[in-house]
């Protein structure tokens, strides 16, 4: 039988290797039977600070406030218990909060209409939310000392956050409120034991009553209650 010599043009080689590359990432993640996914999660706890010693993790409502003028009276906390997440790519972290109340007639600021909500890490401390206050972290040791912060007497963790990771100007609507919070999601999956929770901020340029509230995890209606969803590579 004759042979026959079949030439194939350098081009239809480029095309044929290209289309047989595989991404190392792709590849190393098929061997260990990795699959993207995405999940929705409710806080493990969730609990607002007053600038007091109050315990306020049974409440319905988690407050941020300005009071007296340009100083934060608050600080919401939560902690998320995420799925292993070790070697994964982070491609969306969204944290959800319903606003169930905007600011009340005793707000003189300006422009009530708007209000600044940043979203922190939590670092230093692993507090236990069920006693924390804004005194103390775990019901017994207190926040790191802050005698920059706004409120010098309860730090509420000003001293014990990293960020903001996002900052969002939000109005009075009553309704779905969302910030990225991919970075620090990608964080805690590079080092689980740093996830400490994270810290909402109010809005320090405000003058005092101004305020917005938030469904807790304890609200009754549960079709507003906080989560987070994550999209994983």
């Amino acid at each position: 039988m004759k042979m026959l010599n079949v030439i194939v043009p350098n081009s239809l080689l480029l095309i044929a290797t290209s289309s047989c590359k595989f991404n190392p990432g792709e590849k190393e993640q098929e061997e260990q039977g990795l699959q993207p996914f995405k999940t929705t999660l409710s806080p493990a706890q969730d609990t607002y600070l007053n600038a007091n010693s109050d315990v306020n993790v049974n409440g319905t409502r988690l407050n941020l406030y300005t009071w007296p003028n340009y100083t934060r009276a608050n600080t919401i906390v939560m902690k998320f218990n995420l799925p292993d997440l070790e070697g994964r790519t982070i491609k969306k972290a969204t944290l959800n909060l319903y606003l169930v109340k905007a600011t009340n007639g005793w707000c003189s600021d300006p422009s009530p209409e708007s209000y600044r909500v940043d979203v922190n890490k939590l670092i230093n401390f692993n507090p236990d939310l069920s006693v924390a206050s804004g005194e103390f972290y775990d019901g017994v040791n207190p926040w790191t000392a802050c005698t920059y912060c706004n409120n010098t007497t309860y730090s509420i963790a000003d001293n014990d956050t990293e960020g903001p990771y996002d900052s969002k100007i939000l109005d009075q609507t009553l309704e779905w409120k969302e910030w990225d919070i991919t970075q620090m999601v990608q964080e805690w999956a590079n080092d689980p034991d740093s996830n400490y929770g994270l810290a909402i901020f109010s809005d320090e340029t405000k003058t005092q009553n101004c305020e917005r509230g938030f469904a807790s995890s304890e609200h009754a209606d549960q079709d507003k209650h906080p989560y987070l969803t994550i999209d994983v590579e």
